[in-house]
């Protein structure tokens, strides 16, 4: 309720700040690019400016809280990385870092349009290698193989995965993998979600 009676004051000012008059390192797009709890503390201030008089004898009509409602909702929307577009990603194209026996290109990270976040990378493990010891984490992963031959180990129980196979690992499982076989393996690994 603090906030909405806040904008109401802020937008029924008789000024709303402008970009020149925030000064060069405050323009309104690094407001906007802000996370919301700062873009609040903008808005608190600008509405203590208000006196006190014009606040509490301010008429509020169903008009102004129609021009409200999106700004509210927009307020209400999670700050998060930015959306991914369509896009194709060649092979060649795509950058490789190498980090020991595991040569890893990064294919895409962000979210979608709801904001649940997508890392897509592809690796490529030498023989006889794991990329990191057994572990489990809050976000969920897909491993999808391309080539050679990897043993996974969810929760336990080992499966041997080939070409086309997939292995999804759920939220908290333990898991870990290792190439099995006397040549590289690649695979694509998918996460969904954050650790947040």
């Amino acid at each position: 309720m603090q906030l909405l009676f806040s904008c109401v004051a802020f937008y029924s000012s008789p000024s709303i700040p402008s970009s020149e008059s925030l000064g060069p390192q405050r323009s309104l797009d690094d407001i906007k690019a802000r996370p919301i709890y700062q873009l609040e503390k903008q808005i608190l201030r600008s509405a203590r400016s208000v006196s006190m008089q014009r606040y509490s004898a301010m008429k509020t009509s169903r008009r102004l809280f129609g021009l409200l409602a999106p700004f509210l909702a927009k307020a209400q929307e999670r700050v998060g990385p930015a959306v991914l577009p369509s896009r194709t990603f060649r092979f060649e194209d795509l950058p490789m870092h190498r980090n020991g026996s595991i040569a890893v290109r990064q294919v895409l990270k962000g979210s979608n349009r709801t904001g649940y976040i997508i890392d897509l990378h592809e690796s490529d493990l030498g023989p006889g290698e794991m990329p990191h010891p057994p572990h489990h984490h809050l976000h969920e992963e897909m491993l999808l193989i391309n080539e050679g031959q990897i043993d996974i180990t969810i929760t336990g129980k080992t499966t041997r995965l080939t070409p086309g196979s997939v292995a999804y690992i759920a939220s908290g499982e333990h898991h870990g993998w290792k190439n099995s076989a006397s040549t590289v393996a690649r695979y694509f690994v998918l996460a969904l979600g954050n650790d947040k």
